[in-house]
């Protein structure tokens, strides 16, 4: 008599295997949504990316031109009488060329910082309000409003060390102010501004998602039976795969329009920041894509080597 036990789970093999590879193939999607989710969190609320991606941009070249425009007509006119009996002839030429001499001083760089990360805080206090408030529709709810104050206060900290009849409490230190007409240079027309809204908010939960893509992965593996495991290992792989390969070939690696009539430092700063955001964003796609054609070919060869599973 054979007394060995009988699997009698043969006959919902194919249901469990079906099941399993919703699970993997929903976990390789929610894997995609939790790795962009924490990317688009840290941009928003972590002070390094945007130092890493942003930092440098008073030393592009069209940039600091644009920059020292702005603060040659915001503080013209501001410039007191003795430093004017001091200067002479030619105001806006001293002017621009402190702000030339300030681009590669260490309070240009404290000031940009500080305006980076002003402007970050600021755009996601309007995305927040957007979320609760709803939207108008208008694409302008968009635009990332640069505040450069900070750098028109270094701006009158050089101008000072130039004329030794003028203190810095002379000026009234202007608010001068960039507008980044993000959906100008979008490349989908049809930008709406509350579904970006949306996504900054859910952004904050990628934790979540990542753990919800763990569950859903150790389940499908637990429903799975025989070769339908490795199948269904191979399937969520794949999605994986081919959406993080979408991911770093597109998201991550903008290719923003740049119209005719954009403003000359909206097209300085939207060229300087999408090759940086492509350096920073990119690389974690690729590890990611990486990762999930491993997990594919775990699953063929698991697929490969299991027995098949017999009915009783």
């Amino acid at each position: 008599m054979d007394l060995r036990p009988v699997d009698n789970s043969g006959g919902l093999a194919p249901m469990r295997n079906a099941l399993a590879v919703l699970c993997l193939i929903l976990s390789g999607a929610l894997s995609i949504g939790a790795l962009g989710a924490h990317q688009i969190d840290q941009l928003l609320r972590d002070e390094e990316p945007l130092q890493e991606i942003a930092g440098d941009l008073p030393q592009d070249e069209e940039f600091g031109e644009a920059v020292t425009q702005i603060m040659v007509s915001e503080l013209s006119d501001q410039l007191p009488e003795q430093a004017r009996s001091f200067i002479g002839g030619g105001v806006e030429g001293f002017i621009s060329g402190a702000v030339q001499d300030l681009l590669d001083d260490q309070r240009m760089h404290e000031a940009w910082d500080e305006t980076l990360q002003t402007t970050r805080e600021g755009y996601v206090d309007r995305l927040e309000r957007l979320f609760e408030q709803g939207s108008s529709g208008s694409a302008s709810e968009l635009d990332v409003h640069v505040e450069l104050q900070p750098l028109a206060g270094a701006a009158i900290s050089s101008i000072v060390d130039r004329i030794p009849l003028v203190d810095a409490d002379s000026f009234d230190i202007p608010t001068p102010e960039l507008e980044v007409d993000i959906a100008a240079a979008a490349t989908d027309d049809d930008v709406d501004p509350y579904t970006w809204a949306t996504v900054a908010m859910v952004s904050q939960h990628w934790l979540w998602i990542g753990v919800a893509a763990g569950v859903l992965a150790v389940l499908g593996l637990a429903l799975g039976r025989g070769r339908g495991r490795g199948a269904a290992l191979a399937l969520g792989g794949i999605t994986a795969a081919l959406g993080g390969l979408w991911v770093a070939l597109n998201v991550a690696s903008p290719d923003f329009d740049m119209p005719d009539e954009l403003p000359q430092e909206n097209v300085a700063i939207l060229d300087f920041v999408q090759a940086q955001f492509t350096d920073w964003a990119q690389p974690s796609w690729w590890f990611f894509v990486a990762g999930a054609a491993g997990v594919v070919v775990l699953g063929v060869l698991g697929a490969l080597v299991a027995r098949p599973v017999q009915r009783r």
